[in-house]
């Protein structure tokens, strides 16, 4: 599939596979979807498919989704969905890849500042909170590299129940709840590397009494492969001014 366009369409712009009928090794390239029913991009049932260089925008649920395992997410955009831009969903979504995509503004006007992300909802409403990119319902050992998530409610997130998957080298900013979350006790075993996230000073010390809100942030560890060079980067500390305590 490649530079195709479908917009307002009543269901989803993109699906591949349906129930018991997988569809495997395709491959989508430079297409887009726009103001649809549902969702932009939507592999259901199928693996080792291949969406690169597509845009998804303003649909009223996920920008892309996959719920089957051994696909690839490359280069791609997603804009002002209604639920997540990017999200990895169920058990069998394992092993697959997100990586170099941008997803913006899930839904949120961009001139409306006093935005509060419906967290914590209203009585009798559930939250809503959707990531820019997010691993849900048991989704594991997949990997998110390298991706940008800016202007959303959550910048990327981990679901509680979801293992065993690689987050690094990505960059959230400007995300209004928070820009990096994980729902497992201490991370589980997902691994969290070289991401960067920007916050407010006020934001650094946190207000711990209000829901959903952080925490003082006073203790940063670091990883090195010796302890050599554990102390190459204490001493760039101090030359720099840092306080190391």
């Amino acid at each position: 599939f490649i530079e195709n366009a479908v917009k307002e369409y009543a269901g989803e712009g993109f699906r591949l596979g349906d129930e018991d009928v997988p569809a495997n090794r395709n491959v989508l390239v430079r297409n887009e979807a726009t103001d649809n029913a549902n969702h932009g991009f939507r592999v259901r049932i199928g693996q080792q498919n291949l969406l690169l260089l597509n845009h998804a925008e303003d649909n009223a649920t996920e920008g892309f989704r996959t719920q089957d395992g051994s696909n690839r997410f490359i280069a791609n955009t997603a804009i002002g969905n209604g639920d997540e831009g990017f999200r990895l969903s169920d058990v069998a979504a394992q092993d697959s890849a997100v990586i170099g995509n941008t997803a913006e503004g899930k839904g949120l006007p961009e001139d409306n500042d006093q935005i509060s992300c419906n967290f914590p909802p209203p009585e009798g409403e559930e939250p809503d909170i959707n990531p820019g990119i997010v691993t849900s319902n048991e989704a594991a050992d997949n990997k998110i590299i390298g991706n940008v998530t800016q202007g959303n409610c959550v910048g990327i997130g981990v679901e509680t129940g979801s293992q065993s998957n690689e987050i690094t080298k990505n960059v959230a900013f400007d995300n209004r709840l928070i820009d990096l979350a994980d729902g497992n006790l201490d991370c589980d075993d997902n691994d969290w590397r070289i991401n960067v996230f920007e916050t407010s000073e006020d934001e650094i010390i946190g207000e711990r009494r209000r829901q959903g809100g952080r925490g003082a942030i006073d203790h940063y560890g670091l990883a090195v492969d010796s302890l050599a060079t554990l102390e190459a980067v204490k001493e760039r500390l101090v030359a720099a001014g840092a306080d190391i305590g």
